[in-house]
């Protein structure tokens, strides 16, 4: 059926990267454009992904055709749900690979096969080994629906987008996940080569892992909320403490 798969990626994806955790950068690809690949999720890596889509567009296509007049006669579509869809999500952990992973997809698998019929497989490399062994996997067309690229080498977005490793995912994150799509904004240009969108970026700080958190009760009892969001230096912050 026509997206299938390709929306319980996309819903995967967003489900998933809660569980994920991969150090950010930003490098520059090929085109010029920059791309910002540190816990970027990219889409569909399988060898016959392409296929599924396009099948799955036409098989759609006939069926509305079919019956479109009776389905918006009688308020029903003709979708069936008949066979449970497999999603392998491939990701990096920094350092050992913790323990309660299985957990984390069993509560994953929960919402996925209740909701969209999709049975989401995890699959957890230490960095280390996570450049090898993806070039291994897609090498010997090794099924890997949805991983995270890295920084640099060759699971870094410009080097699998000039390989044509990944998948457009353009018109799907339009379709499909608007909302999110919606929620890091120009963001997503960090994921874009040539008119294509080839990942889904994790909305995060690009430019630092240092954090300050302040309560916002106490920044208003003393007037200092304009202040604090308007910090730039740790002088400014030593002024408000």
């Amino acid at each position: 059926m026509i997206g299938k798969k390709t929306g319980a990626l996309l819903l995967a994806m967003v489900l998933v990267a809660g569980s994920m955790a991969a150090c950010g950068n930003s490098e520059g690809s090929g085109s010029g454009t920059t791309a910002t690949e540190g816990n970027t999720e990219a889409a569909d890596t399988s060898a016959d992904a392409g296929e599924s889509t396009a099948d799955g567009s036409t098989e759609a296509a006939s069926d509305s055709n079919a019956s479109g007049g009776d389905a918006a006669a009688s308020g029903t579509y003709n979708v069936t749900w008949d066979d449970m869809e497999d999603i392998i999500v491939v990701y990096p952990s920094i350092g050992a690979i913790p323990t309660g992973l299985q957990e984390v997809e069993d509560a994953i698998n929960e919402i996925t096969e209740a909701e969209i019929n999709t049975h989401v497989t995890l699959n957890m490399i230490e960095v280390g080994n996570y450049d090898q062994q993806m070039n291994l996997m897609i090498s010997s067309g090794e099924p890997v629906d949805l991983m995270i690229t890295l920084p640099g080498g060759t699971t870094a977005l410009s080097s699998m987008t000039s390989q044509k490793q990944l998948m457009d995912i353009t018109d799907l994150l339009s379709e499909y996940a608007p909302e999110a799509l919606a929620g890091v904004g120009d963001v997503i240009k960090g994921t874009q080569l040539d008119g294509g969108t080839y990942a889904f970026p994790a909305y995060r700080s690009f430019s630092s892992a240092i954090y300050i958190n302040m309560r916002t009760d106490v920044l208003e009892d003393l007037g200092l909320v304009e202040k604090a969001e308007n910090m730039t230096s740790f002088s400014e912050f030593e002024e408000i403490l």
